[in-house]
């Protein structure tokens, strides 16, 4: 990109002008909607012709075959490159495939603030009326990966088709080029099948918190969205959950299962036991008919079919199941690959390519399946090895269903995943059957539009800044830009998420004096942080924060980012707590304290840390550290651990907690940390003033599914962050 001096009106333009190619044409009309532009200033010249000055031109390489893009993603990195040129005179974009003339036409109109998302409120044009100045520029530009993605899950949420359209859209205007629409899963099978009504009648409704959740959508409905996302150039591509996640299909087919228990579709979230049964025919035939009709509604070639997280409890049981694995020779692993490959013959026999989540791949795939690898990237390395195609979706890098921080209640799961993390994305596409990357938003807590929004940007921006331009981009670059592009988000009702300011704790303990830092967003370079010292939700007209301040007593601090457009992000909280120095206590004197901890074991079916006081212990013990003792069961369980540590000077002292999942520490009695709930690995911090000698500390955890894994850490008066030296006799 090479900026140069002066800029081009719109208003002084005399329209746009066009190679006579139906494709230019279609893409001229959505830009002069954008720019406010009537159709009749729309003209088409010859082929080679000079372009007018005074004029918008749009140049398109004719002799090129242009792709369907309701049918497949570019092949090619060609597909989708432009140029532009904008003079005082004049403003040029050329292409040589419609992509990308499309691609131009609306940076265009991105550069001229007057890109809207979304279809326009009722009785208004969806442009400004303000006048539009271009700045002078040329622009060479072009993709780095071949596939863009976003997911979206509106089977355990449904969300109308005009928001579907709306989210694609969004998509369109971050240059994704592909919208994986997940349409069916345990909590909901949203697709009519019109040989098989039941799916939608019975496995499209639920009841959860006493109301009905319910919605699915038409053909024609489905239809709509394929065509709205082909003209700006999204492939559609279609998910139907199986074997696994597939309680919706169920609960119309319990015949289909391998108990034939009938069950209603759950309202609850997870991995469920019962999946479709691989030993009965009539399996086969359903999702034939399912397939043959969805591949009927969407022209995509690649149709994905999930395959994750299929436990094979029910197979390893079922007669059927167990008299298949016997015939052809297969374990349960292998069975679902042999699932998977029927599944898939029956895709290619329509000229369709199987997609699947990396779970499938222990027992099996077609060898052209494409694998999209949300596990990790090492997933996806070896399922590249393995010679499938692959789309690059680690979860711990690209799920938007986690908080964009955990400063602040957001919907979504619990977590926390920053933009800056999703900015640094590389999928790693320059080796061989990499496509490129995908993000993902699950909606088990996601209900409405803002929510969304909320969780999907700024992160949507990074993820496309990462695949569309590769190189490394510094926070502070990213940032000047998503700031430049808020007020197009703005005028389209986008409610992205404001990062509220950061430097508050919930607690901060001190003996003396505290000073209060305060930091503004890194993403919101012309946010204005606010604060209040009583506690009070600050406003407005709040003390603007500019320097720290010194705080002498207990003080409960409030701050709040405020934009210049009128957004605000939520509160975050913090307590100054004035401490005297708690009292060193007296070691137990049966014997010498030595490195280690006591432990108390429990075993259960936790969620959440248990009532330890109610319970009666599995086991006792002592272990040299903080650690899990090989007795241990894998998962389900708890543990009590106590211990002391000696602190070596008095003063402030900051405990820092790593467990997946729930933690709480107690030292000295009194609670300085918890984070409790099931959770992947995550650090949670407390402080406590201590005087010098040693002091009582109780550790509980507790480990749900999934991983686990406990630490400890702490630092104080001189002392760097370092592990916490526990001991006990």
């Amino acid at each position: 990109m090479t900026a140069c001096s002066g800029s081009l009106s719109v208003a002084d333009v005399d329209g746009i002008v066009i190679d006579d190619d139906p494709a230019a044409r279609a893409i001229a009309m959505r830009l002069g909607q954008w720019l406010g532009i009537g159709a009749s200033l729309v003209r088409a010249i010859p082929a080679g012709a000079p372009g007018p000055s005074h004029a918008i031109v749009l140049r398109l390489d004719v002799s090129t075959k242009a792709r369907d893009a309701s049918v497949e993603p570019p092949r090619d990195l060609d597909d989708e490159a432009y140029t532009i040129d904008v003079s005082s005179g004049s403003a040029v974009v050329r292409a040589h495939r419609p992509a990308g003339l499309f691609y131009g036409a609306q940076t265009l109109a991105q550069l001229a603030g007057a890109r809207p998302i979304g279809d326009p409120p009722t009785g208004t044009t969806g442009h400004s009326e303000r006048a539009r100045e271009l700045p002078c520029i040329h622009i060479d530009d072009a993709p780095t990966q071949r596939i863009r993605a976003m997911h979206l899950d509106v089977a355990r949420h449904f969300f109308s088709k005009e928001l579907v359209e709306r989210y694609v859209d969004l998509l369109a205007f971050y240059r994704f080029n592909v919208f994986h629409w997940h349409l069916s899963d345990d909590q909901g099978f949203r697709l009519a099948i019109r040989k098989h009504p039941e799916l939608t009648q019975i496995g499209a409704r639920r009841i959860e918190d006493g109301h009905e959740v319910s919605g699915s959508y038409s053909q024609d409905d489905a239809r709509e969205v394929v065509a709205r996302a082909a003209s700006s150039f999204v492939t559609v591509v279609p998910e139907i959950e199986m074997p696994g996640h597939a309680r919706a299909i169920l609960a119309s087919h319990p015949e289909l299962s391998c108990t034939g228990k009938k069950q209603d579709v759950p309202a609850t979230w997870g991995i469920f036991e019962d999946v479709l049964c691989a030993g009965n025919e009539g399996t086969y035939k359903l999702l034939d008919d399912v397939l043959r009709e969805t591949t009927e509604i969407f022209p995509s070639r690649l149709v994905h079919v999930g395959g994750d997280e299929v436990p094979k409890t029910r197979w390893n049981a079922c007669p059927k199941c167990r008299a298949r694995m016997a015939h052809e020779h297969l374990d349960a692993e292998q069975l679902h690959g042999a699932f998977l490959k029927r599944v898939g013959a029956m895709l290619a026999a329509r000229g369709r390519r199987m997609v699947a989540w990396d779970d499938a791949l222990e027992g099996g795939l077609p060898g052209d399946a494409v694998v999209v690898a949300w596990q990790s990237a090492e997933r996806g390395r070896t399922a590249a090895a393995a010679g499938h195609d692959v789309v690059m979706a680690p979860s711990d890098t690209t799920y938007f269903n986690f908080w964009q921080s955990r400063a602040v209640p957001q919907p979504g799961h619990e977590g926390d995943l920053p933009w800056t993390k999703v900015l640094a994305f590389d999928p790693g596409a320059s080796a061989a059957h990499v496509l490129g990357g995908e993000g993902a938003l699950w909606t088990e807590y996601v209900r409405s539009s803002d929510d969304l929004d909320t969780l999907l940007l700024p992160r949507l921006a990074a993820l496309s800044e990462a695949l569309w331009s590769g190189s490394p981009s510094t926070p502070e670059s990213f940032a000047s830009r998503f700031t430049a592009q808020r007020s197009l988000l703005d005028e389209s009702h986008v409610r992205y998420f404001v990062e509220p300011p950061a430097g508050l704790q919930p607690k901060r303990v001190f003996v003396d004096t505290a000073t209060l830092e305060l930091a503004r967003p890194v993403i919101h370079p012309d946010g204005v942080v606010r604060f209040t010292l009583d506690g009070s939700d600050p406003t407005a007209t709040s003390p603007i924060y500019d320097a720290p301040i010194v705080l002498r007593a207990t003080t409960s601090a409030a701050a709040r980012l405020f934009l210049p457009g009128g957004r605000a992000s939520d509160v975050v909280r913090g307590t100054f707590e004035r401490s005297a120095l708690h009292a060193a206590v007296a070691a137990p004197a049966a014997a010498p304290l030595r490195e280690g901890v006591l432990y108390k074991y429990f075993e259960g079916d936790f969620h959440a840390l248990p009532a330890f006081a109610n319970l009666t212990p599995a086991r006792t013990g002592r272990l040299g550290s903080l650690s899990f003792d090989p007795s241990f069961r894998a998962e389900r369980f708890a543990v009590v651990y106590d211990a002391w540590v000696v602190a070596p000077a008095d003063g402030v002292y900051r405990f820092v907690a790593r467990a997946d999942d729930g933690v709480a520490l107690d030292v000295d009695g009194v609670r300085v940390l918890a984070d409790d709930g099931e959770h992947a690995a995550r650090d949670a911090a407390g402080e406590i003033a201590l005087a010098r000698g040693p002091h009582a500390v109780r550790l509980l955890y507790f480990q749900g599914a999934g991983g686990k894994e406990l630490g400890l850490q702490w630092q104080g008066p001189g002392m760097p962050l370092a592990r916490c030296a526990l001991v006990s006799p």
